[in-house]
């Protein structure tokens, strides 16, 4: 079981609509945090497709490590490899952040273009909403958390899955302008690769949860639905070599 937990992410879609979650989060309201303004790019269509390659891709694996960000969390809290899990969440914790500087200012020695449209801009700033207090509970809490504090579970649990939404959204909104101004990129390959390492850590998630009975029965339900998307997705690909070989 340990060895499978190890490996972990996950994928749901943005339901809950970033054009509202986004007027929340530049009127200050999304996560208690003050609005923030965004340059967005004047000329898309002038960006190489590597550099929108690689900001999809980079969009996406934001993602994937709010999923294994607190998978890691939930192990320390398990007692699996605690150490090494608190070593690994916050190597995590400092990508992540340092990933969403580069895609909201354009990085340009690290292959970042300011933000294609307004839609993406106010995906980040939407992302960005919920970031530092999700870091914050992480960080106060990662030397003393056990099995028995339900409620910082809980909230790290709900945390996760509120800004995982929010990177999908960004990701979503990368694809699409990239589309709009018709961008030499592979999006559907790297969309589905990106979402299959998701699901890995979302599925590791889980089961963590599961294993520290909270809302076990609900998480035992999203472990089922993760699984079936995870294995959908694989069998759609199966037969796509550039896709098996991007995952790998």
């Amino acid at each position: 079981m340990a060895s499978w937990i190890r490996t972990g992410l996950g994928i749901t879609l943005l339901c809950a609509g970033l054009a509202s979650g986004a007027s929340e989060a530049e009127s200050g309201h999304g996560d208690g945090h003050e609005a923030e303004q965004v340059e967005v790019h004047a000329h898309p269509e002038a960006i190489d497709s590597y550099v929108w390659a690689h900001m999809i891709d980079m969009s996406a694996q934001q993602a994937m490590l709010s999923q294994e960000i607190a998978k890691e969390f939930f192990q320390i809290a398990s007692g699996i490899s605690p150490a090494e899990s608190r070593e690994n969440m916050t190597h995590h914790v400092h990508v992540f952040e340092e990933t969403l500087f580069h895609l909201k200012n354009g990085t340009q020695h690290k292959h970042f273009a300011l933000p294609p449209s307004q839609l993406v801009a106010d995906a980040l700033i939407y992302m960005t909403s919920y970031w530092p207090t999700f870091k914050d509970e992480l960080l106060d809490n990662m030397h003393t958390v056990t099995s028995a504090d339900y409620a910082v579970l809980e909230h790290i649990m709900t945390k996760s899955i509120a800004l995982m939404h929010a990177a999908e959204g960004a990701e979503e909104k990368y694809a699409d302008a990239a589309k709009a101004v018709g961008a030499d990129v592979a999006g559907l390959t790297l969309t589905i690769a990106a979402r299959q390492r998701m699901l890995t850590q979302e599925m590791s998630k889980e089961a963590l949860l599961i294993g520290l009975n909270i809302e076990a029965h609900t998480n035992l339900e999203r472990l089922k639905h993760t699984t079936d998307q995870f294995r959908e997705s694989h069998e759609s690909s199966s037969g796509d070599r550039s896709l098996l070989e991007f995952m790998l």
